[in-house]
């Protein structure tokens, strides 16, 4: 008899949610939230994630940053275990819409993405993990500066383009899957059992 890592793989959908920032010169914070599905083998994982936005909003600032759409690729670094620390990239088709102040920040295009991560009860068929994104445009977002002024002829509001910024974006998230059902149950001490095979 021989003993050989199992090769089927998990199919997870996933909802995160966690808190996020934007810097368009100064760090402008809200709540994240997505949600998507991974495909899982031991070591690796592929990710196609549904948007994956911050929310901007408070006092003075409104608006929103993210992904429409995301593809990853993952690597877990102790893939026989049930838990694990992973890392990954990829990239995403997203924008940037939000008002800091009297600036207004508008873009969309290509973004690279990069990830780190830590997923537990990977044996079972409910996954928790916890991550910290990267979000990292190939465009710049455009600002307008709004002059809220009355003036003596009765006319208010004057807005005019000045510049453009480059704009990251950074999350930190808690995320629960569902799905699964692949790997064997009764594993002890974190490691998952393998298959015996002839």
């Amino acid at each position: 008899l021989s003993r050989q890592p199992r090769v089927d793989a998990d199919k997870v959908w996933f909802v995160r949610l966690g808190m996020g920032a934007a810097s368009p010169g100064e760090a402008t914070a809200g709540a994240a939230y997505g949600f998507g599905f991974r495909y899982e083998l031991d070591s690796i994982g592929v990710e196609v994630s549904f948007l994956d936005f911050v929310q901007l909003a408070n006092d003075q600032n409104d608006g929103w940053t993210g992904s429409f759409v995301k593809i990853m690729g993952l690597r877990y670094t102790d893939p026989l275990a049930n838990a694990s620390p992973y890392f990954g990239g990829g990239v995403s088709w997203g924008g940037q819409n939000y008002t800091v102040g009297d600036d207004r920040y508008e873009g969309h295009g290509v973004q690279l993405e990069l990830r780190a991560g830590y997923e537990m009860l990977r044996a079972s068929t409910i996954r928790l993990f916890l991550q910290a994104d990267a979000g990292l445009p190939i465009y710049t977002a455009d600002r307008t500066s709004y002059d809220w002024g009355i003036y003596s002829d009765g006319s208010g509001e004057t807005e005019f383009a000045e510049d453009s910024n480059w704009m990251p974006t950074l999350t930190f998230s808690l995320g629960v899957g569902f799905g699964g059902g692949n790997r064997h149950r009764g594993h002890r001490d974190g490691f998952r059992p393998v298959r015996v095979g002839h």
